[in-house]
């Protein structure tokens, strides 16, 4: 986005990006912008991880957040307060003060999504599997990653089966259409004391889901990466929708970290738990290959779902992705595994500390610096 922007002449180094996201792209522009000379002010919702939010306070941006519950379709009431608006609004005030001067790429409208998928991730995926796959399962997000990929792989494979995984709560999957059995609805019901914020269903996995349908998922308002002007991704590409739920994220995804040693976020879980759902209903053999993007890793969560405190405090615990019985058998055969701090042995060295280094440590603390430098 942020090349093609250069290359068009839409933007200028010294120039403000403003970004809406739920992190990922944010940090991707970030990165970007950091490198190639440009200001950076990105619009979060409150339910984003304190690791993103510091990740790109580090890369030089300014992160404004906004209410997780505020939606961000224009008819809704609460809209003012969505992190799309705010971008709108701020870019705005800095182009009063100096015209042309800020931008807001919009992923979510961009076409340049879509198409760095299009030329980018497909095309990876068709080497490294040479040409040949059976399903491609994929979380959505602005939808450009899933429908950039469906796109282009089914010109290549036109039997490939494409699914797209959508959290309960969100609003992405196609209703009714091929849509295969969903997992069980867990979600939370947000009440907020902002009367202008209405309450709505919402989950905790970040990064996917939203309560409207972006432009780059369904390639409309004139923003089709392709030429074909008749294409839908979401409606014409995606054979499957799969819902999902925080547990089964969640777990999934630490059962990824624990039994397969990949490093990935919540929204993986989603991914894999949806593909392997998929994959038994469709009836996907040892022959046939099915390709899954993990497209997060842990590096945004460490406070949240990689915690097991947060884990048993959302309820989301289970002793499926983390050897319990082992550890406990472990602790119980060792007593230097029953108390895992350091307090006891710092005590311990302190105690045993010669009486001869003390004094030594006396000495020292009373010679002037003219000593020291004598010796």
């Amino acid at each position: 986005m942020v090349m093609d922007a250069e290359a068009s002449g839409r933007i200028k180094k010294g120039d403000t990006l403003i970004e809406p996201t739920s992190g990922n792209t944010g940090i991707g522009l970030s990165l970007a912008a950091a490198v190639l000379g440009y200001n950076m002010v990105i619009t979060l919702p409150k339910k984003m991880s304190q690791e993103k939010v510091d990740v790109l306070n580090a890369l030089g941006a300014i992160v404004k957040r906004t209410p997780t519950n505020a939606p961000c379709p224009v008819e809704k009431a609460g809209y003012p307060y969505s992190h799309i608006y705010k971008a709108k609004v701020i870019c705005d005030q800095l182009n009063d003060k100096a015209p042309g001067s800020a931008h807001i790429l919009d992923q979510y409208s961009n076409e340049s999504n879509p198409l760095a998928h299009i030329e980018g991730t497909a095309q990876e995926i068709l080497r490294q599997c040479d040409g040949k796959l059976d399903m491609i399962v994929a979380t959505v997000g602005t939808g450009g990653t899933l429908a950039g990929l469906a796109y282009a792989l089914k010109k290549v494979i036109p039997s490939l089966i494409v699914v797209g995984v959508d959290p309960h709560g969100s609003d992405l999957a196609v209703q009714g259409k091929g849509l295969i059995k969903n997992a069980s609805t867990d979600y939370t019901v947000i009440t907020d004391s902002n009367k202008s914020t209405p309450s709505l269903s919402h989950y905790k996995v970040e990064g996917i889901g939203y309560d409207f349908l972006p432009d780059v998922l369904t390639f409309s308002n004139n923003t089709k990466p392709v030429a074909d002007k008749s294409v839908n991704p979401r409606e014409n590409l995606v054979d499957y929708w799969f819902k999902t739920s925080d547990k089964d994220s969640f777990v999934m995804s630490r059962r990824m970290i624990r039994e397969e040693g990949l490093l990935c976020g919540g929204s993986c879980g989603s991914a894999l738990y949806g593909a392997l759902a998929a994959a038994k209903e469709l009836g996907m053999g040892p022959d046939k290959r099915v390709v899954v993007l993990l497209a997060d890793s842990t590096r945004n969560y460490m406070t949240k779902f990689l915690s097991d405190k947060w884990m048993t405090e959302n309820k989301f615990a289970s002793d499926v992705y983390k050897p319990t019985k082992t550890i406990n058998t472990l602790k119980q055969n060792c007593s230097e595994l029953t108390d895992l701090s350091c307090q006891e042995t710092w005590q311990l060295q302190s105690n045993l500390e010669p009486t001869a280094i003390r004094s030594l440590e006396k000495e020292y603390k009373e010679k002037s610096p003219a000593d020291f430098k004598t010796e």
